[in-house]
């Protein structure tokens, strides 16, 4: 099974037009597949993305939604967590699936990359073997792409350094950064 995961953004206008060039056509092919689709983002973006979904064509019932992340890192973790316990309805166990497909702002692929089979290393008890890709999407400004990247190795120390993790969270969820 695939599962795609597309990672929150608060939508605009411009996000609309790249959202409908690049992601609908990748996502159209793969919908009659074997193939699971997550929103994630908190402030209403997870509910935001899957409405535009539906509205596009892909079934309500084939995405799933996680509301709680603010952070990449969290985008990431807590789909996974959610996977492994199996604790919300409908939801494979993530050994169950092959591929594991994150879509985002093209400024977030290294970092996804890097985090993901980490996050996934730490959950995983089974010896399941998952192979991760990223789809990017440009959604960014290049000078503000620029600025995310710099922001790279902060964000991996945040995956060491849980307190780390715990401030930059806050410090996105109350806007300063």
């Amino acid at each position: 099974m695939l599962l795609i995961e597309i990672l929150g953004f608060k939508r605009n206008p411009r996000y609309d037009v790249v959202l409908e060039e690049k992601l609908m056509p990748y996502l159209k092919a793969l919908v009659s597949k074997d193939c699971m689709i997550f929103t994630s983002g908190w402030h209403g973006e997870a509910a935001e993305l899957r409405e535009f979904l539906v509205q596009k064509g892909i079934p309500n019932e084939e995405i799933f939604m996680e509301t709680n992340a603010c952070r990449t890192i969290e985008n990431i973790a807590f789909v996974m967590e959610a996977l492994f316990k199996r604790d919300l309805k409908g939801y494979p166990h993530l050994d169950t699936i092959s591929r594991f497909v994150f879509v985002g702002e093209a400024a977030s692929e290294e970092e996804v990359l890097w985090l993901a089979p980490r996050i996934y290393k730490r959950l995983n008890k089974s010896g399941h073997d998952l192979d991760f890709g990223y789809y990017p999407l440009p959604l960014l400004p290049p000078d503000e792409r620029i600025r995310k990247r710099k922001r790279l190795l902060l964000n991996k120390m945040s995956f060491y350094l849980p307190p780390l993790n715990f401030v930059l969270s806050m410090l996105r969820k109350y806007d300063i950064m």
